[in-house]
């Protein structure tokens, strides 16, 4: 057990590289620089697709700054970059990708076998 740490930590998320809070009380951060993944999303079709467990309702508050920047770079950028929200089948969205990020997941394990000609983070 973690000092102060709930009895059912559900809001922190050590293993992640999008969504990481540095402990159970602040918002999530990302790993990646923001500004060197909209310059990416420039020259790339990057599809970049959460963990639906950082989209659960009992995350938004934590997750809505991040996803607001995200957002936001998906408009300057426009159609070269896609946020996978869990609204389109995430297979769909492999082909016309030229970099995938995908959080550990199940989504991420149909990528290494469905898309697995294409950098994959």
């Amino acid at each position: 057990d973690i000092e102060g740490a709930p009895a059912n930590p559900t809001n922190y998320r050590p293993f992640s590289v999008l969504f990481v809070a540095p402990d159970y009380s602040t918002p999530f951060t990302s790993l990646f620089d923001l500004g060197e993944f909209r310059e990416l999303a420039k020259t790339y079709n990057v599809v970049l697709r959460p963990h639906p467990s950082s989209l659960k309702k009992s995350w938004r508050e934590k997750s809505k700054a991040l996803l607001d920047e995200l957002l936001r770079i998906g408009t300057e950028v426009g159609s070269s970059f896609y946020l996978d929200l869990g609204v389109v089948d995430s297979n769909e969205w492999y082909a016309p990708a030229d970099v995938i990020i995908a959080e550990i997941s199940a989504t991420l394990t149909a990528a290494v076998a469905l898309a697995k000609d294409k950098p994959l983070v």
